[in-house]
């Protein structure tokens, strides 16, 4: 499951899967239309489906996905605990999610305004993934200013 913005690195890695896809979901009709057509031979041969929605009701079963991937999506959730559980419902047992964010901390975000962004810590953010039932939450740099978080979903309900 992917952000579509920041889809064109997952397309790349969908290209040599051996098995499963790459599902990606994104509030903009716009957004998926773009990736469909960036995507065509992916979705034909399976290996990528896409879908308008929001992260908070996935259209997705309960345990289907191994891996979830988000990136610059926190700062619109107005209840980001809806949504972390929401996620985590559709991960397995073990399944790993991965949360890119630009942290409240960065001088970048001060260029962003409020009334459309919520920006957090990073320790706000792991006490977000705790709250939804995450675990083994660790928060790392990564290049351009951004903050990874990464945690799992438990191994028993």
């Amino acid at each position: 499951m992917v952000n579509l913005v920041e889809a064109p690195q997952q397309w790349n890695a969908a290209t040599v899967l051996a098995t499963g896809f790459i599902a990606g979901i994104d509030l903009s009709e716009e957004m998926v239309r773009m990736a469909e057509r960036r995507c065509r031979r992916l979705i034909r041969d399976g290996k990528v489906t896409l879908s308008v929605g929001d992260s908070d009701h996935l259209p997705f079963p309960d345990q289907h996905f191994d891996k979830a991937l988000s990136v610059h999506t926190v700062y619109f959730w107005a209840d980001p605990v809806a949504h972390l559980r929401e996620i985590r419902r559709v991960l397995a047992y073990g399944g790993r999610l991965v949360l890119g964010f630009r942290s409240k901390e960065d001088k970048m975000a001060e260029d962003f305004p409020e009334s459309v962004y919520t920006f957090y810590t990073g320790d706000e953010v792991g006490g977000l993934l705790e709250a939804s039932g995450f675990e083994r939450a660790d928060l790392a740099h990564a290049p351009g200013g951004l903050m990874m978080a990464t945690a799992c979903r438990p191994l028993a309900a």
